[in-house]
């Protein structure tokens, strides 16, 4: 295999955990979300998008 080809497969590999981690993301902030719904909360925290 080619030096070329191996860089592509850690480049897909790559984008495969990036996929992967922004799918976990979403999951996490959805299930926030859904929490906050049940509490009565805001979703939106001005706070916290001051970080």
């Amino acid at each position: 295999m080619s030096d070329l080809s191996k860089l592509r497969e850690q480049i897909d590999q790559a984008d495969q955990d990036l996929v992967k981690a922004l799918v976990k993301r979403y999951d996490l902030v959805m299930e926030v979300g859904r929490v906050k719904r049940e509490k009565g909360q805001a979703v939106f925290d001005p706070k916290r998008e001051t970080r």
